[in-house]
Order: C-alpha cells, then sequence, then structure tokens
C-alpha cells in the first residue's frame, strides 16, 4: 500500500463550537491509518467559507488526500460541495458517483448527498456525507482506489523515462523545469516549485535538453508562471518564419520585420494648411490663378497671390496665407486682408519626419494607421512575418460536437471557441467548422499531431496533458521526437499546460482539458509564442484595484477571473472553476495573485487583460 499523507476535515457549526462531538471524524482517520495514511486528528471548522480555507490550508501543505464530512446534503447551511469546487481545478465525477451509488443500496436518503471529489494540485479531495455509515460507506468505496489515484497524482501512472521528449530551458535568468524524475529539486525560485539548475538534462537558455524528461504533471518541478511565459516568448523569438514581403492592402495583422523608413520628407513639399490666397510682398494683391492639391505651383512674384486649396502646394515666394474668410476681392479684382497668425499657415518639409527617419520600429503590429504610414511616405509594400497558421485537436472520447450533453458525454466547448482566441493573439486559424475529436489511442494522437504539423506552425491540443489511462500527448510527443519548452506551470488553475517542439520546429501546446484552465494555458503559453514567432515583445500586464478579496493558491499564481466594473476596481467573479466558462464569458481578464499571497481590497494588483477589442468587453 502506497504511503500517503492524508487530512480529514469535519465540516459542522455544532462540532465547531462545542455543541456535540463529532464522531465521524474519528472514523476517517482510523480507517485512513488502515490504508497506509499519515493522518492527525480531524480538522473541525464550521460550515461554509471556513471549509473553503481549511481545504486551500491542506493543499498549500501537499496533503495527498482530503476527506471531508458533512455539510453535503440540502439545507441552507450545506456549502461544503460549492467550497470545494472553488478549491479544485477538476473534479472526478465517477468518485462521487460511486460513493453516492452505495450508499444509496443502503440508505436511499444518500441519494440527497451533494458532495463532490476532485483534484487540486496534487491532491485528491473527496466530499462525504456528515454520518459514522456515510463515511464508514466511503471508506468501502475508496479503500480499493485511494493508492491508485496518490500514485497517478505523483506521476507514477505514467512515466516517461526514457521515452519522453527531452526538455529545454526557459530562459536565461529564468526558473527552470526540473529534469530529475523522483522528487523536486532543490533551491527552488520564486514562483516555481523547484529549479534544474544542476540536473541531468537541463541546458542553457534556448539550446536542447540532453538528459531525463522532466516530471511534468505531478507538479514537482512545475516552472514558475512569468518565467513560463518568458520561455515560450523565446522559444518563438527562435524560431521565426521567414519574412515575407506583402502589398499593402494585404499587410493588416502582420507584423513588420523591419522598421518603417521614411523615403521622403513628410510633407513631401509645402503644403496649405487652409483654404484662402498665397501671397506675396505688401497687399492688396493682384490674383494671377489657383492651385489646387495635385497640382504644381510656379514661383510667385512680388504683390501677386493664388487662390490655394488646403493640400495644395505652396508657390514658391509665398510669404503668408490669407484665409478666405479673412479676406475681401474688390471689383478690379484686388485680394485685401491679414493673416489669421504670425506663422504662415503651411506645413514645411519634414515638419512631421525627414528622410529616412524610423516611424516605427520591426516588431509592430502592421494596422490600418501603420498602411496608412507606410503608404503618405512613400511604400508600395513591407516586409512583414505572418501570423503563424495554427489549428485545433481536441482529445477525447467523451466529447460531442453537437446536441444535448448526458450519459457521460459532454459538448465540446473548446473546439468552437479555441479558433477565436488564436485569432485576437494574433495566430492565423485553420479550423474545420466542426472538428471530430481525436480518439482516445496513442496511435490516433501521434497521427493526428503529425499530421496537422505538416501544414501548421502550431498545433493547439486539449486535454490529455496529465497521466491518466487516456493521456496519450506526453508518449506522442515522446514518439515523435519532440522537445519541451515548457512542462507544467505553478498556476492555478491550468498547472498541467505543455510546450514542446517537434523536429522541423513546428510547435505543440498541450492545453490542459477543462475550459477556464484551456484558456488560461492558451495566455500563458500560446500567446507569447506568437508574439515571439512574429517578433512583437511578450503580451503586457496592466495594474489594476481590487475590489474585493481574492484569496492565493498556496505556492502557485492564482489566475482569478475578474471585472473592470465603472468604479474603476476589478472584482473576482463567480462561476470561476476550471470546468466552468459561465464567469470566463463574464470576465475582462485575470487578477494575478502571486504565490504565498493574497489578494486584499483595495490594494494594486497585476492584471492579464483578455486580447479583446474595446468593443468585444461583455
Amino acid at each position: 500500500m502506497t504511503d500517503f499523507q492524508a487530512r480529514v476535515i469535519v465540516a459542522s457549526n455544532r462540532a465547531s463550537s462545542g455543541g456535540y462531538a463529532d464522531t465521524t471524524g474519528p472514523v476517517l482517520v482510523d480507517g485512513l491509518r488502515q490504508l497506509g495514511a499519515t493522518v492527525a486528528e480531524p480538522v473541525v471548522v464550521p460550515d461554509g467559507d471556513p471549509v473553503e480555507r481549511a481545504l486551500r490550508e491542506a493543499v498549500a501543505a501537499r496533503v495527498d488526500v482530503v476527506l471531508t464530512t458533512g455539510g453535503t446534503g440540502v439545507s441552507a447551511t450545506d456549502r461544503t460541495p460549492e467550497a470545494t469546487a472553488r478549491v479544485v481545478d477538476y473534479q472526478i465525477p465517477g468518485i462521487a458517483e460511486a460513493v453516492r451509488a452505495y450508499g444509496v443500496g443502503k440508505v436511499p436518503t444518500a441519494a440527497l448527498s451533494r458532495g463532490i471529489a476532485g483534484v487540486a494540485g496534487r491532491t485528491l479531495v473527496v466530499n462525504l456525507a456528515g454520518s459514522r455509515g456515510a463515511v464508514a460507506d466511503g471508506l468501502v468505496v475508496l479503500g480499493p482506489i485511494l493508492a491508485h489515484a496518490v500514485d497517478q497524482l505523483r506521476g507514477g501512472d505514467h512515466p516517461r523515462s526514457p521515452d519522453g521528449p527531452t526538455a529545454t530551458s526557459p530562459g536565461a535568468g529564468e526558473p527552470t523545469t526540473s529534469l530529475a524524475p523522483g522528487g523536486p529539486a532543490t533551491g527552488a525560485a520564486s514562483g516555481s516549485r523547484a529549479s534544474a539548475a544542476g540536473k541531468p538534462g537541463a541546458s542553457a537558455a534556448g539550446g536542447p535538453g540532453t538528459g531525463a524528461p522532466g516530471t511534468g504533471a505531478d507538479g514537482d518541478g512545475a516552472v514558475g508562471w512569468a518565467a513560463a511565459r518568458t520561455a515560450a516568448h523565446t522559444a518563438g523569438a527562435a524560431a521565426p518564419p521567414e519574412p515575407v514581403r506583402l502589398a499593402l492592402a494585404d499587410a493588416t495583422g502582420a507584423t513588420l520585420a523591419e522598421p518603417v523608413r521614411a523615403r521622403t520628407p513628410l510633407p513631401a513639399f509645402t503644403t496649405a494648411s487652409v483654404d484662402g490666397y498665397a501671397v506675396r510682398g505688401a497687399g492688396p494683391w493682384r490674383v494671377s490663378g489657383r492651385v489646387l492639391a495635385g497640382q504644381v505651383a510656379v514661383a510667385l512674384a512680388d504683390g501677386m497671390a493664388v487662390e490655394i486649396a488646403t493640400g495644395a502646394m505652396v508657390p514658391p515666394g509665398a510669404d503668408q496665407i490669407i484665409r478666405v474668410e479673412d479676406s475681401t476681392r474688390s471689383a478690379d479684382g484686388l485680394v485685401s486682408g491679414q493673416p489669421r497668425r504670425p506663422t504662415p499657415e503651411w506645413r514645411v518639409p519634414g515638419e512631421e519626419a525627414v528622410k529616412g527617419e524610423e516611424l516605427l520600429p520591426a516588431g509592430t503590429p502592421v494596422t490600418p494607421g501603420v498602411v496608412g504610414v507606410a503608404a503618405q511616405c512613400g511604400h508600395d509594400d513591407l516586409l512583414v512575418r505572418r501570423p503563424p497558421r495554427a489549428t485545433v485537436l481536441v482529445f477525447g472520447d467523451e466529447l460531442l460536437t453537437e446536441g444535448l450533453p448526458g450519459r457521460g458525454l459532454v459538448r465540446d466547448s473548446l473546439g468552437p471557441q479555441l479558433p477565436g482566441w488564436l485569432a485576437r493573439i494574433g495566430a492565423l486559424p485553420t479550423v474545420s467548422a466542426r472538428l471530430t475529436p481525436v480518439g482516445d489511442t496513442l496511435d490516433a494522437h501521434v497521427e493526428a499531431i503529425a499530421t496537422a504539423a505538416g501544414s501548421h506552425e502550431l498545433v493547439c491540443t486539449t486535454g490529455g496533458t496529465m497521466r491518466g489511462p487516456v493521456d496519450h500527448l506526453h508518449p506522442a510527443l515522446a514518439q515523435l521526437g519532440a522537445e519541451y519548452v515548457v512542462d507544467t506551470v505553478a498556476v492555478r488553475p491550468g498547472f498541467p499546460m505543455v510546450l514542446a517542439k517537434l523536429p522541423g520546429g513546428r510547435f505543440v501546446a498541450g492545453l490542459p482539458g477543462n475550459p477556464q484552465s484551456a484558456v488560461i494555458g492558451l495566455l500563458t503559453l500560446v500567446w507569447p509564442l506568437v508574439a515571439g514567432l512574429t517578433g512583437r515583445s511578450v503580451p503586457r500586464l496592466s495594474r489594476v484595484r481590487l475590489g474585493a478579496e481574492i484569496a492565493g493558491r498556496g505556492d502557485d499564481t492564482h489566475l482569478a477571473l475578474a471585472r473592470l466594473e465603472p468604479d474603476g476596481l476589478a472584482y473576482p467573479l463567480p462561476h470561476n472553476g476550471s470546468a466552468m466558462l459561465r464567469g470566463l464569458a463574464w470576465a475582462d481578464g485575470f487578477v494575478l495573485v502571486p504565490p504565498g499571497a493574497t489578494g486584499r481590497a483595495g490594494e494594486p494588483a497585476e492584471f492579464l487583460p483578455f486580447p479583446l477589442s474595446a468593443g468585444e468587453r461583455p
């Protein structure tokens, strides 16, 4: 039997206040010890928020298994499932269903239990009802599976040595992924669980790893969130596609591969800023003609004037422009008037830019405004980096692409939404209108990735990033000879994300299967990667002030869905579980709560805004 650390949390208002002695916790403690667990006496807390705090403390302490008892019923104070859902990264419905089914066979009211089970980091959390019979039944169900679950969460179900992909480091000066299996390295950097420094297979910035594979989704060696972004951007910047020269009309959406310089002075000649009369010498002036935009002006003689239109070339020799509204014209054709300003109302060559001046640096996204500037100073085309072609593969036999979910099947929500995110971060998604999920076999995964990478610079996969019995991404990457750029990130939700580079320079981004976790993976790894591939800088964070407290996630960075309200503050949103999308649909971005910290109301915090235009924000 696997040795593991466990904790028992009792949710009871009466027991926590001393109204009666709890009897369920001791049953669980004794049962867990018989299963090989090291477990202290039960932690007894009131119903509601205290349960969440106790769970987070257990997760932060890296406890392997947490069993809760109480608070799973239908009364107003029974809130343990809600507290648990806010803590876990993903749920395991089969465990909760098995516990309920076993209980219903003995006591029909067991069907009223709303308990859930799930995983937070490497910690398995299971809710049990608050009676001695219910916890005893729960132990009967859990006994045969706890050891296997703990082994999986520790990474023992699919060891990738020696078959796993090699790893590359996230970059000079950044914490790197631990490359030695069998536990975290020492000397962990801030925001990272471990550092690979001195471990076999750790490589210099940008170079391929040569040693053992990373520890991956077991959590040990997870790179810090900021370091993961840097690693992804560095990898992209080291493998940019060849630039191409595009006509101005086709360049919007690409990125400048070289600076845009003025080919002439701007403006190229002296141009009128107003409609009126260009004059020379003292007035009144005799009008000798008219100059419109696009015409070449001839030199003015003393005492002469010409009508002039805005944007037209100012005649050589002119002293001033008299505005139409400030002028009078006599019957014999003489013009009189006073200039509005002592400085002539025209633009001189080089006023905006001199010839050869750099107007826009390489790495600038080509917007309609950039195209306009390039055209104005004489360019017919631009040397650019195109958006990388990207596609999406969804893994999972449990996915439906149409119709209502049920009977163990769920709708694929990532296939339809990821192309939109990819377009907004600067990639060029080419995805069929309705994706067909890839079958849960290793051969199917290998074939799908290889085929997609043949015509795309970037392949985003969803699901299969852990080490369950049908999680084939890592073995598939190994067969394809991939190198890791990032393998697991110390962030919640979304930690089991992966970025790997295939032979030939194509990239595979392995996103978790839970929808919110997948979006976090895309914004953490894929957005910086695309920026690096196109020569853009790492997407910038902004600063906000919090309108409410946001709990931290122990040693990991917490990305909390938040909405920016009219009062200028950022507020966390409900419906924020890793498997939920309702909160995501209303959010403006993620608040960053650093490792070991709590976001306090009224305090500033870093903010990762969604890549949406103002008109797209909810």
